[in-house]
């Protein structure tokens, strides 16, 4: 190539680039032109229509609380240093907590076309949230009825600490019965004593058990943050991702987004260190009422009402674990024996429901030894504690659910 022809090339280089960079120039000029444009019609409207562009108004409805635990959640709990120091055969270690699409404790669901389904309700007792998953007595229950009748046997457990007998009546109505369970197991006693005995009666105030819930309805969309924005384009960009950096924050700060009715947490704070006042007869009469109810409504359903007293390590010599765990009623006047005699009354309301109505009563207080082997606490199961239950439950549901001999 001669000397012409290369300056000719290099000529028509430089001209090219500098089109292209003028192209570049006039295109970036465009796009900053556009941004302050944009910029600046923003900034005038959100001056002559406000900051809020969206309408939004807050009104207060009251509802009925269903209390469950949110459908399709998973969490893991551990007992923190101040509940262990409450217990005497409870291991430290972290417990698995899925619930099914229903607000059930998995594992709920273990057949797909099933011969006889049954739901369990109460409260912390029925639910064993420091059980191991597959050791939980509601569960067990039905494999162990499985195996004893060749039927396939889903069982559904509906039991959140805290929960009282009202509160799993409403459970029943909404949620329950819509199954067409062959059976439905009740087990309450201690929570709706201690709502009896803190609140009065089970129409209350409290915070966190009250029946009806005032709940704040926002109409409209809300303004959304810049960073609430940037979350959700994280969110809906890489959503694999960002579950599992959220279930690895709860993980982290571990209890924080544990399920509904956490039995770490005091939900009756806010009355310690008042004596009680409490009218016996009213509370036995409230309780009993509410077994009754259960008694006729599942039974009006087609389905079989089985009631269960509340096993429990009260005894009339009390271990040191009992003792630390009645310290806070001790100190708002009512000692052990008094209470010990209001909890018994209690689970032979239970067992007079039963006589009285004809239902089947799984009599678990005068089964299970009071004994730190099978209770972590007072009351609460362990490992040990759920197997056997889950054996007594289906020994005496064998001849409800086994084939009748020819």
């Amino acid at each position: 190539m001669n000397h012409d022809a290369r300056e000719s090339s290099s000529q028509k280089a430089t001209a090219l680039s500098g089109k292209l960079s003028n192209s570049f120039r006039i295109s970036f000029f465009i796009l900053g032109v556009s941004v302050f444009l944009i910029a600046a019609v923003e900034m005038v409207l959100s001056i002559t229509e406000g900051s809020q562009i969206y309408t939004t108004s807050m009104r207060k409805m009251r509802m009925i609380c269903l209390r469950e635990h949110p459908p399709g959640g998973r969490f893991s709990i551990q007992p923190d240093a101040d509940y262990l120091q409450k217990t005497d055969s409870l291991d430290d270690k972290i417990y698995k907590f899925d619930i099914d699409e229903r607000g059930f404790i998995q594992p709920s669901r273990v057949y797909e076309d099933p011969d006889v389904e049954m739901v369990f309700l109460g409260g912390s007792t029925t639910e064993c949230m420091y059980v191991s998953e597959d050791k939980r007595f509601p569960y067990l229950a039905g494999r162990n009825l499985s195996a004893r009748t060749g039927k396939k046997i889903n069982a559904y457990n509906g039991g959140v600490s805290g929960n009282h007998s009202l509160h799993s009546i409403d459970v029943l109505l909404h949620k329950a019965l819509p199954m067409r369970p062959a059976a439905v197991l009740l087990l309450h006693n201690v929570n709706d004593l201690n709502i009896l005995l803190y609140e009065g009666g089970y129409w209350n105030s409290n915070p966190t058990r009250s029946l009806i819930e005032d709940v704040e309805i926002s109409e409209g969309e809300e303004y959304p943050t810049l960073l609430r924005r940037m979350k959700n384009i994280v969110r809906y960009t890489i959503p694999h991702l960002y579950r599992r950096a959220f279930l690895l924050k709860k993980q982290w700060r571990r209890g924080d987004e544990s399920p509904i009715g956490n039995p770490q947490q005091d939900e009756f704070a806010h009355l310690r260190g008042r004596k009680i006042q409490y009218d016996e007869a009213f509370m036995r009469r409230e309780f009993r009422r509410n077994l009754e109810w259960f008694v006729d409504i599942v039974r009006d359903s087609g389905s079989t009402p089985i009631l269960m007293t509340q096993a429990n390590r009260f005894t009339g010599n009390p271990d040191k674990v009992v003792r630390i765990n009645m310290m806070d009623l001790e100190d708002m006047g009512i000692g052990f024996e008094e209470y010990k005699e209001l909890y018994d009354g209690f689970n032979q309301i239970i067992r007079d429901v039963g006589e009285d109505k004809e239902a089947r009563v799984i009599d678990l207080e005068r089964m299970i030894p009071k004994e730190s082997r099978y209770m972590y606490d007072t009351m609460h199961f362990n490992d040990e504690g759920s197997i056997k239950a889950a054996e007594i439950i289906a020994a005496h549901l064998l001849d409800l659910f086994a084939e009748p001999e020819l």
